[in-house]
């Protein structure tokens, strides 16, 4: 499966969204797949404006690449919650080129993202992030497991909250191959 972007003029790709006059919450977005490339700028995402919930993200695939700017994300936007993400890749995860798995609150606490990766997860100039922008919101945790190697090259995996407790960051991995310019952080005000 190929989600192609034009490199961030117009949406393209897949979507839950729950909008500022919604009643109701966003919806979960579940992908299977054998192969998942998402390029150019293109999006998987599971998005809430206002106080509601947002969906999870869920993708299962054999090899998932996202390059040049794309994204899989969970987001809530005012006071919405964000869901989580749950990526389970039987072989690889790549991220190249600006490219991120993000769980983003403004105000309210973060979902966790849990990577499950049979051999290689390889990041390249990319992040993977559970954030709060502010307020006193728990940021989400990030827990990666069970693959071979963990190959983060000028990458960040990052919990952040801006004045609640950050997430907490697990790999589980054989390998840990880290260039000298790649962060690995947890950071929260309390």
């Amino acid at each position: 499966m190929l989600l192609s972007g034009d490199g961030a003029t117009f949406f393209t790709g897949i979507t839950s969204l729950a909008g500022p006059d919604s009643s109701g919450d966003a919806g979960d977005l579940t992908v299977i797949a054998g192969n998942l490339e998402v390029r150019d700028g293109a999006e998987i995402s599971a998005s809430v404006f206002g106080p509601r919930q947002g969906g999870n993200v869920m993708i299962n695939a054999t090899d998932i690449t996202l390059q040049d700017r794309g994204r899989i994300s969970a987001g809530g936007i005012g006071a919405g919650l964000a869901g989580q993400i749950f990526i389970k890749a039987l072989d690889n995860l790549r991220l190249v080129n600006g490219s991120q798995i993000s769980v983003a609150t403004d105000q309210a606490n973060a979902g966790d993202v849990t990577l499950e990766v049979g051999s290689l997860l390889h990041l390249r100039d990319s992040s993977i992030t559970s954030s709060v922008a502010g307020g006193t919101s728990d940021g989400g945790d990030i827990t990666i497991s069970n693959p071979t190697f963990v190959v983060p090259d000028g990458d960040q995996i990052i919990a952040d909250a801006a004045r609640g407790r950050s997430g907490n960051i697990q790999i589980e991995t054989d390998f840990l191959l880290a260039s000298p310019d790649s962060r690995v952080e947890a950071s929260g005000r309390l």
